[in-house]
């Protein structure tokens, strides 16, 4: 019970007290003095008795403040803990998005990658040697087939110039049917078996295999061209009998014709 309500017990008895007091004075004194006593006794019961149950309302009270304040601090730890979490999750969200703007990034680097290997490489297509050529178109072929996998796009590209390198770096032997004029001034073109040699990307021989027809080509602006020079039928001869036994090849001379295109 609080202050408050004491006190206004405590008034209510005193007035009580003063009305029976004032009640009291036709009663003789002894009369007067019991009835005083048993005032005073009840007044005395009803302190007491206040004060008991104020004694226990504080007791319970404190221990309603004691749950209270544990929960507190459970509450407390709680939340710490929660956010600690909340904060891990947040840099775990935030290192994902680095890594998935990384991923974005690179997927449109590849993509324009991609597109520019497709424009040089459908560019320089017709002016290729035949062997190298060939190839390239194989690989053109496996392109069309893997538009939903850039990776393996990619590795069919770096696989195209790897050979457009190693075929620049090297003196390389091919056979073929070449349309080729078998008289002067004729329009008329026969097939025939050639051996064809090709010094890097820009520059080739041919000659027919009964040594008969000869000539030379080599990459114009738009493809490749070739010219034919019965001339050089016996330079390209000792020149392939070299090529095919190089352990006893020497060095032989060969008319090269320049041009200002390159490769």
């Amino acid at each position: 019970m609080n202050t408050a309500a004491m006190r206004t017990l405590a008034t209510a008895a005193v007035f009580t007290l003063l009305s029976s007091t004032a009640g009291a004075q036709n009663q003789s004194p002894a009369s007067q003095l019991e009835g005083l006593m048993q005032q005073w006794l009840a007044i005395e019961q009803q302190r007491e008795s206040m004060r008991i149950d104020w004694q226990e309302e504080k007791l319970v009270l404190e221990q309603r403040l004691d749950l209270l304040t544990a929960e507190s601090r459970g509450l407390q730890k709680h939340l710490k803990k929660h956010s600690g979490l909340k904060t891990k999750a947040q840099q775990k969200r935030e290192e994902l998005a680095a890594e998935q703007n990384t991923l974005e990034s690179r997927q449109r680097k590849l993509s324009q990658a991609l597109v520019q290997a497709d424009r040089h490489v459908n560019a320089l297509l017709p002016r290729l040697p035949e062997p190298l050529k060939n190839h390239w178109q194989e690989n053109i072929q496996k392109l069309a087939l893997l538009k939903e996998h850039p990776s393996k796009r990619l590795d069919l590209y770096l696989d195209m110039y790897k050979s457009f390198d190693r075929f620049r770096e090297k003196v390389t032997v091919h056979q073929a049917l070449m349309p080729i004029a078998t008289q002067e001034n004729n329009t008329e073109q026969q097939e025939i078996l050639v051996d064809q040699i090709y010094l890097g990307v820009a520059k080739g021989w041919y000659l027919s295999r009964d040594g008969q027809y000869a000539g030379f080509g080599e990459a114009g602006s738009d493809q490749w061209l070739w010219y034919s020079d019965n001339a050089l039928s016996e330079q390209l001869a000792d020149i392939l009998k070299a090529a095919k036994n190089p352990e006893t090849a020497r060095i032989l001379p060969l008319n090269i014709k320049l041009s200002g295109e390159q490769l």
